[in-house]
């Protein structure tokens, strides 16, 4: 076999190989915004125009952030295995109502809850009964 032969099967089982952990090819986490209302789900079904779920410092939306006046969580989004659920809504001002988020947010891994809802003065209650915090080690200025 020539050589060239031999490093596009290589390549070819390569890609095969890595393909089934490519998020394209599968469930992701993400969020949709539209009329003042951010959706998070779990599926694989992303649009182009989603945002990324937010990590340590990591802002997925933050350049909408005060235009969040409701988030939903979609019941898609209580098989998402969340690790972290830190910053999450951080400096969402104008939130002023959550939905699903007891029924839909599935935090027994979840390690971080440190700002989740840190500025979010619109918010006037807030349900965390259903919240799984065993393995939590920061709740810091939640």
């Amino acid at each position: 076999m020539r050589k060239s032969n031999l490093l596009m099967l290589l390549w070819a089982v390569l890609l095969v190989t890595l393909l089934p952990i490519n998020k394209t090819f599968g469930q992701e986490a993400y969020s949709v915004f539209a009329d003042g209302t951010l959706t998070l789900k779990y599926d694989d079904q992303r649009p182009n125009d989603a945002y990324d779920i937010r990590s340590y410092y990591y802002n997925g939306w933050s350049s909408i952030e005060t235009r969040i006046t409701k988030v939903v969580f979609a019941d898609s989004f209580k098989d998402y295995p969340a690790t972290s659920c830190a910053y999450w809504f951080y400096d969402c001002t104008n939130l002023t109502e959550i939905v699903g988020m007891k029924e839909n947010l599935n935090t027994q891994n979840v390690t971080s809850m440190s700002l989740m809802f840190c500025g979010c003065s619109g918010l006037t209650t807030l349900d965390v009964s259903g919240f799984d915090t065993q393995n939590v080690t920061n709740m810091s200025d939640m």
